[in-house]
């Protein structure tokens, strides 16, 4: 089954690392030392540490001469106190912060809007919130305090900021328009005076363990024993070019278990492109064996009985040549790593087993709505979840549409001919992933799903 899969919202985890094989890993020239190493270092290098309390957070925010810290939640149709306060109670900014739970209600601001941030001042300084116009200039003050305590802040629709956050003190001031990243995992900061702890929480050890327990329930859904994603080529399988490229990849945003992947589990099998390989379960069996073009066995590369997640360097053509093995229980899968050339997918095994997670290793800043979309069209329509079981395929074509006065992504449900997509289906969504359509050839639509009903 080919699809899309990644979620901005509460992921993350520390993998467990299991005993290996592994004759062909890394270059032979690297030390043992660094086959240990992983890229985490290196991608939370500017990230703040977690605080058991406000005045550690205070502490953070001193250290780096800044007079407010803010941090992006997430988002949804709908906030009130209640709903915020809920998702707090159990995820992985609660781990990381604990002390955000005793949050009250005068200091929950709704502003209207899709998007949940914290905004937290220095001690002793004034903090008001504006809503603000669309040029910036003050609408109405929604909050003012000087107690240096947390505010959760509902605000924007989606691109444009409607809220100005002011922080004065004697001596100085910062404004700051709260807008999340590209990412959706840090906050659009200034230069100076705003200290971002968003990615904090992801890069945890519970975030991290988070984003892969994620996945693998996924996979569960999918009946899956393997998530692969091809994410992208390198000229030489090097520990620094592969980093390089993880750092650099889109996935990690969603799935930043990746970056703890350890260089002991890349795996060299000669080629130029890169996949994520995960299994479902730690109790779950990989071995990866290089074969030649009549698929026979020449080598064994990598066997580990504990479900790590590899990565997974090979194929100098379009013929594969490594085989991927999965063993849970008496189920087996066989898989060989291979892009479609035609629509850049994997070719997965015709008895199913494994899903495609490609589409996470894509660079569009609007992934993550399409993937909201995507997310509702399949776990919450029972006849599209029926029809990928049967062996149907969704997949998006770039196509939009527009629905009573609302933008909607338009999905086709069909099977593949060869290289040809056969559309039996199509199905609309709309952009903030509440309304689902089934579309009819004469182009009218039945609504099938409305999440705010």
């Amino acid at each position: 089954m080919n699809y899309k899969k990644y979620i901005a919202v509460l992921l993350c985890g520390i993998l467990v690392s299991g005993c290996t094989k592994n004759d062909a890993s890394v270059p032979q020239e690297e030390s043992a030392k660094a086959e240990k190493e992983t890229i985490l270092d290196d991608v939370i290098e500017a990230t703040p540490a977690p605080a058991d309390t406000l005045d550690g957070m205070h502490q953070s925010m001193k250290d780096a001469d800044c007079m407010l810290g803010t941090l992006f939640f997430g988002f949804s149709a709908e906030w009130d106190y209640a709903s915020a306060m809920n998702m707090l109670e159990d995820n992985i900014f609660s781990d990381s912060f604990p002390f955000l739970k005793e949050i009250d209600e005068d200091h929950f601001v709704n502003a209207g809007g899709y998007m949940l941030y914290l905004v937290v001042p220095e001690t002793d300084a004034d903090m008001t919130i504006y809503s603000i116009d669309e040029n910036q200039e003050h609408v109405e003050e929604l909050y003012k305090n000087n107690d240096g305590k947390p505010v959760l802040l509902v605000c924007n629709e989606m691109d444009d900021a409607d809220i100005e956050v002011n922080v004065t003190n004697a001596d100085k001031s910062v404004i700051f328009y709260p807008l999340v990243g590209d990412d959706f995992r840090s906050v659009l900061i200034p230069d100076q005076g705003v200290l971002d702890f968003s990615k904090t929480a992801y890069y945890s050890e519970a975030g991290l363990q988070d984003s892969l327990d994620y996945m693998r329930e996924e996979l569960r859904i999918e009946d899956s024993l393997l998530g692969a994603s091809f994410l992208g080529y390198v000229e030489k399988a090097s520990s620094a070019d592969i980093k390089a490229l993880l750092e650099s990849n889109y996935m990690g945003m969603f799935y930043p278990f990746i970056y703890s992947v350890e260089t002991a589990n890349y795996i060299d099998a000669g080629g130029y492109e890169v996949y994520l390989l995960v299994p479902v379960s730690d109790d779950t069996t990989i071995a990866i064996n290089k074969i030649d073009a009549d698929k026979n066995v020449l080598e064994v590369l990598h066997r580990d009985e504990y479900g790590t997640p590899v990565v997974l360097v090979c194929n100098v053509d379009e013929t594969p040549n490594t085989v991927v093995e999965l063993t849970e229980g008496e189920r087996t899968v066989t898989f060989y790593p291979m892009l479609n050339s035609a629509n850049g997918a994997l070719y997965l095994p015709n008895g199913g087993g494994v899903s495609d997670y490609t589409f996470s290793a894509g660079s569009d800043e609007n992934a993550f709505f399409l993937q909201a979309c995507f997310d509702t069209l399949y776990y919450d329509v029972p006849e599209v979840q029926d029809a990928v079981a049967d062996g149907l395929t969704v997949e998006y074509f770039d196509e939009t549409a527009v629905i009573e006065d609302m933008d909607c992504i338009v999905f086709e449900l069909g099977t593949y001919e060869g290289e040809t997509f056969k559309s039996e289906k199509a199905y609309a969504v709309t952009s903030d992933s509440m309304i689902v359509y089934r579309l009819a050839e004469d182009g009218s639509y039945t609504k099938i799903l409305d999440k705010n009903e």
